[in-house]
């Protein structure tokens, strides 16, 4: 999984894969990235920028960025969040509102 930024419009884009457990000098480690990610959202809150994904069994994992001026930095580790509880599911077959041939509320 990687994260770039280009330093203006058109520019070559300067990437960071988010998934490395050794950093080098150009794209610094993100230890614990769990691997099994089937979902991801982005976020950048002024200064920082922030990943999430899901799991395919369900977890939820985020790392963080600094994004401010210049700054292309991603070097935080990833931590697991709060796991959501699944929605409950209707438990009665959905059943029409009106039946067949009546008149539509206007």
């Amino acid at each position: 999984m990687y994260v770039g930024r280009a330093p203006s419009p058109g520019a070559l884009i300067v990437w960071q894969d988010l998934t490395n457990a050794v950093g080098t000098m150009a794209d610094p480690a993100n230890p614990g990235f769990p691997g099994n990610a089937c979902g991801v959202a982005f976020a950048d809150q002024g200064m920082t920028a922030f990943v999430k994904i899901v799991t395919t069994t369900g977890q939820v994992w985020q790392t963080m960025g600094n994004t401010a001026g210049a700054n292309f930095i991603w070097n935080q580790p990833w931590f697991q969040q709060t796991t959501p509880t699944p929605a409950a599911l209707r438990a009665n077959k959905f059943v029409r509102a009106l039946p067949p041939g009546a008149s539509p509320n206007r």
